[in-house]
């Protein structure tokens, strides 16, 4: 073997006896099986056995690395076969061979930690020394003058299986190859690919410096509260606490108005206390006593004094101009009254006490403009005030009629119209409608005056008899005071010709 290898494999085992005095866990396993070769020489391979050992460092639980020598043979060939005298090996194959074999290997192991069987895997490279004879013991020539009978093998390769016992003794069911950087395992180079070695091989190991079982400690007690203290407004509800224990422990209260859930438990655990409205302007403290393996922490509950109060919700409602109703809802610890500013407005009911509501009813806005009205509720001199906003009438537009030369009936183009408007009206019962009657200015102007009278009242007539309350229709002749289009011709003064009817403001 070359003095290079020797002292690499050298370095290698002292550096894992080193790494194995600071390691948790070391193994050392021996093993056995057989072996067989890949090479040139494809008639009648033989197994032969082997025996190897293995020294190993975890640097984890699932993760080592080790060094394994081992020895076995390999050979193939008729044991009987004739022998040629001078053979040249890398000219004629040996018809058979053996070949002594020494080598080891490092090699990293990864296994789960699992609890009874559990697979591996392992990969690294190593060095074999060999020594090929024919079958009857003569020497195989042929070999380069400074051949040597060392080799590395990369990559080395295997699978197992790794058996757990409960005696520190464990076993193994291995296979190996080895990827050898050579082609004269068998003493002949045919040049078509490097001689492989595998083994198959059953392991006994056992790990030393395994850790050791923690000893066993009593726990401290451990009796923590958070928070110590809370503050919470009059009103009832509840607050958590958090109990960080490792026992039993237990708890009470000293005042009628709280309430511990629950009283009693083991471990870290969250508890409430619920807490009763407070009906008195002074604050109070209760206090909650727990106690875990004869130790007593006390907590502090302040609830704050009564407050009355008035909230209405919602403070701004915006309503239509036509008659209806809108509710307003109360939040109050206290009796409460209601009073409205306008008479267009009315409540009920006008009183309540604590949490309810009320309604707000409106009459119709017979105008244009928007009107504002303000509620008043109020209690133990607390006044919350609501407003209701309402829309005013919609604008709307009605249709004017014309009528032909000299006349005062209405075309069925203008009754088609008015029709129209009579659907407008209705819908909107409380506008009022001026009618305007014109003339162009053909006739003298006392004519025409009497004439757009006479317009107007016929556009007025049909209406009421069409259903429109007379009251709310008034009539004015302009005559041919106000032309709509110039008179010079006869498509100006069909415009003029005309009632005109408006919304009263």
């Amino acid at each position: 073997m070359k003095q290079s290898v020797k002292i690499l494999f050298a370095t290698i085992s002292i550096l894992l006896f080193a790494l194995s005095a600071f390691a948790l866990e070391s193994t050392l396993t021996l093993r056995g099986g057989v072996s067989g070769a890949e090479t040139d020489i494809y008639a009648n391979k033989q197994l032969n056995g082997m025996v190897g050992m293995g020294y190993e460092v975890w640097f984890a639980k699932w993760l080592s690395l080790g060094i394994n020598p081992y020895v076995t043979r390999v050979q193939a060939g008729p044991e009987n076969a004739p022998i040629i005298p001078n053979k040249v090996a890398s000219i004629n194959p040996p018809y058979n061979f053996k070949s002594n074999v020494v080598g080891g290997d490092l090699l990293f192991r990864l296994r789960p930690t699992w609890k009874y069987v559990a697979p591996y895997l392992t990969a690294g490279a190593g060095v074999v020394n060999y020594f090929p004879k024919t079958r009857g013991g003569d020497e195989i020539g042929g070999y380069p003058e400074t051949f040597d009978y060392t080799s590395f093998a990369a990559p080395v390769v295997g699978v197992g299986l790794h058996i757990f016992t409960q005696r520190d003794i464990d076993f193994e069911l291995g296979f190996q190859k080895n990827f050898l950087m050579t082609d004269y395992l068998e003493g002949w180079e045919k040049g078509e690919f490097n001689d492989n070695l595998w083994m198959a091989f059953l392991g006994v190991s056992h790990t030393f410096g395994k850790s050791k079982a923690a000893p066993v400690v009593i726990p401290q007690t451990i009796f923590n509260i958070s928070p110590n203290t809370r503050n919470v407004n009059d009103k009832a509800g509840s607050t958590q606490f958090f109990i960080d224990a490792n026992k039993a422990w237990t708890a009470t209260e000293n005042e009628s108005w709280l309430t511990v859930s629950p009283v009693a438990g083991t471990g870290s655990a969250n508890f409430i206390i619920n807490y009763d409205a407070n009906t008195d302007i002074n604050p109070r403290t209760g206090y909650i006593y727990v106690t875990s393996d004869g130790i007593t922490k006390t907590l502090t509950v302040t609830q704050e004094g009564y407050k009355p109060f008035i909230n209405v919700t919602p403070s701004v409602q915006n309503v239509t101009g036509q008659a209806g109703t809108t509710t307003f809802n109360v939040d109050s610890n206290i009796p409460w009254t209601v009073s409205e500013n306008v008479e267009w407005l009315t409540v009920s009911p006008i009183e309540g006490n604590n949490d309810g509501s009320f309604t707000v009813t409106y009459d119709a806005n017979p105008t244009y403009i928007v009107k504002t009205g303000q509620i008043n509720v109020s209690g133990n001199e607390v006044v919350q005030t609501v407003t209701v906003i309402q829309a005013g009438l919609p604008e709307i537009t009605l249709k004017n009629v014309n009528f032909d030369f000299d006349k005062y009936d209405l075309t069925d183009t203008a009754i088609g119209r008015l029709n129209d408007n009579i659907v407008v009206l209705m819908a909107n019962p409380a506008i009022k409608v001026e009618i305007s009657g014109h003339t162009d200015f053909m006739g003298t102007e006392r004519y025409n005056d009497k004439l757009s009278q006479n317009r107007a009242k016929a556009v007025k007539d049909y209406l009421v008899q069409n259903g429109i309350e007379a009251e709310r229709l008034t009539i004015k002749a302009l005559g041919e005071t106000q032309p709509l289009s110039t008179n010079d011709t006869e498509e100006g003064r069909a415009q003029n010709r005309r009632a005109e009817l408006a919304v009263v403001k």
